[in-house]
């Protein structure tokens, strides 16, 4: 989901400013009607393509933004089906779709095992 920042006035003459997350500006306006405000001023946030952060200090790889996305997306799906993080982590870890991926599950299996 693209992530909308906005400025908009609310039935009291109010100027509100904020950031909301759609699929897109028609689901945008659709949220922002729904809480009363209308919209004056809408702008997408463009994310860096190249943004990336390192795994750890000791895997020399990077988890760029679509794949921490898919991650992330990855490991709700887990938790709604019942999994404990460590039994999700271990599940990625073996299954992950990218090597980045797998060594991501490990990097946090192992950080959750000595907490």
């Amino acid at each position: 989901m693209p992530d909308f920042y906005y400025e908009g006035v609310s039935r009291e003459g109010e100027n509100i400013k904020g950031q909301i997350f759609a699929d897109n500006e028609v689901d945008l306006r659709i949220k922002l009607r729904s809480q009363k405000i209308r919209p004056v001023k809408i702008k997408e946030q463009l994310y860096a393509k190249k943004k990336v952060i390192p795994v750890s200090s000791s895997v020399s790889t990077y988890f760029s933004d679509e794949e921490r996305l898919f991650f992330v997306k990855e490991l709700l799906v887990m938790f709604r089906a019942g999994l404990t993080i460590t039994q999700a982590l271990d599940v990625l870890k073996s299954e992950g779709s990218t090597q980045t991926m797998r060594d991501m599950s490990s990097t946090l299996k192992n950080f959750a095992g000595k907490s």
